[in-house]
């Protein structure tokens, strides 16, 4: 198992000699496997092995446990740990955040914080076909089924061919001594449920399964690196100087063009967006017409030419002070930019050009129309992270002389819209979404 490790790691070029390579060992036996493989093989690649563990505080002593004894292990090791202990649970419920995504955002959050060049983590092979059965399940593109890639960034995985199976014998093998995380063996989890009884059932009906789905994993990495490298080709074409892009023409096929829009939203660091809002530019790439993202970012199309809207005007004079309406009652508000509705529903909108839809069941009775107070923050969707708004305006480009009249919509709990901010990802839909909070925003276009 040794040489398939080195063989992943020479195939994606994981690291450089002279790095500091950061291990996440939380003790399990993926990580217990990648320390020591790592550890074996430093002076080989000319690497210098550090390691960090985050207890998050919620196993009670299990965690603590857990801890101690990545402590034991890398001070018999000679490995230099740096420890975080976090009481995950009690900042998920500040954050009204599931304790799984916020447990991950802490974790990278910690790592990048330490002076590496290369986090390592120890995703397995195994870890990468629970996660495309996961997304299959949820409904899925080709970049879901490539699944967790083996290089992202300066975060590296050099266990991603290699199975749970191969690991825990390589385990036995050394005798290398791991814990093992309680929650793993229950099924409240989607990912235990799929590692318990969906993979089982498949590798009896095909003993190869694991080996067949990496193998088909691999595959379609290929084919969507392929088009997006022909898409990325096409659009460099086709902008212009001043950042539009031209949508109309002849395309090789029409996934081609939506991988198009894909590159020139990633080219503006957008990436809070569904497949429908790419849909909608597509079909109606003939026409002029206006969309917002869930970010609040607002596009247009004038005579085939794609771009992003800009607030280029203020108006000094404008001012609003707080409203207070209540759910379910309707309103509409003139802005400064433009105008913005609110209406309630138990079916989903036909019309999704320039609509940001939230769950209202997840909205407080009291609704407060107001400009922004020191301290807003707005959690981002696909980022998986929350951000002070005073930092996102600046991202966004937003003129500073109008950040303070732009509208936001917010309940007791905090933020639920924000103009040219977006949804906030709380309030955002999912599969069991009955009832509507239907936000219109109707803004003037600038070219």
């Amino acid at each position: 198992m040794k040489t398939k490790v080195i063989d992943t790691i020479n195939k994606y070029r994981m690291f450089s000699r002279g790095d500091t390579v950061l291990v996440a060992l939380s003790g399990g036996a993926d990580s217990m496997c990648l320390t020591d493989i790592l550890c074996d093989i430093s002076e080989e690649f000319g690497i210098i092995v550090k390691a960090a563990h985050v207890n998050h505080c919620i196993r009670g002593r299990e965690a603590d446990l857990d801890q101690k004894f990545v402590e034991e292990y890398c001070a018999s090791k000679g490995i230099e740990l740096h420890v975080l202990k976090i009481n995950v649970p009690e900042i998920a419920e500040k954050k009204g955040e599931s304790i799984e995504l916020c447990a991950r955002n802490v974790r990278y959050d910690f790592f990048s914080s330490l002076s590496a060049d290369i986090i390592t983590t120890a995703h397995t092979g195994s870890d990468r076909i629970e996660t495309m059965l996961m997304n299959l399940a949820r409904g899925t593109s080709l970049n879901g089924l490539c699944s967790i890639p083996p290089v992202r960034d300066n975060i590296v995985r050099p266990l991603i061919d290699c199975t749970r199976n191969e690991i825990e014998d390589y385990c036995k093998e050394k005798q290398i001594s791991f814990v093992t995380d309680s929650t793993n063996l229950e099924d409240e989890y989607t990912r235990n449920k799929i590692r318990h009884h969906v993979v089982p059932v498949l590798t009896e009906i095909n003993s190869s399964f694991e080996r067949n789905a990496l193998r088909c994993i691999d595959s379609l990495i290929e084919d969507n690196s392929f088009l997006k490298k022909t898409a990325c080709d096409e659009y460099m074409k086709r902008v212009s100087p001043d950042g539009k892009v031209d949508i109309t023409g002849h395309f090789y096929d029409e996934v081609i063009l939506k991988r198009v829009i894909v590159e020139f939203f990633d080219s503006l660091g957008i990436r809070d967006y569904e497949n429908r809002h790419i849909n909608y530019i597509v079909e109606n790439r003939n026409s002029d017409f206006s969309i917002c993202l869930p970010t609040g970012v607002r596009f247009s199309c004038k005579k085939g030419f794609l771009f992003r809207d800009l607030i280029k005007n203020s108006q000094e004079n404008f001012s609003f002070s707080e409203k207070t309406f209540v759910k379910g009652e309707n309103f509409v508000f003139d802005t400064l930019s433009g105008r913005v509705s609110v209406t309630w529903s138990d079916v989903f909108p036909d019309e999704i050009a320039d609509v940001v839809v939230a769950d209202a069941d997840k909205i407080g009775y009291s609704l407060y129309l107001r400009p922004r107070k020191a301290g807003d923050e707005i959690s981002l969707g696909k980022r998986r992270c929350t951000k002070p708004l005073r930092k996102l305006y600046s991202e966004l480009k937003i003129p500073s002389d109008i950040r303070d009249k732009l509208l936001l919509i917010a309940d007791d709990t905090g933020l639920i819209f924000a103009e040219y901010a977006g949804l906030d990802a709380k309030r955002a839909l999912n599969a069991d979404t009955k009832n509507f909070m239907i936000i219109k925003t109707e803004y003037n276009t600038y070219e």
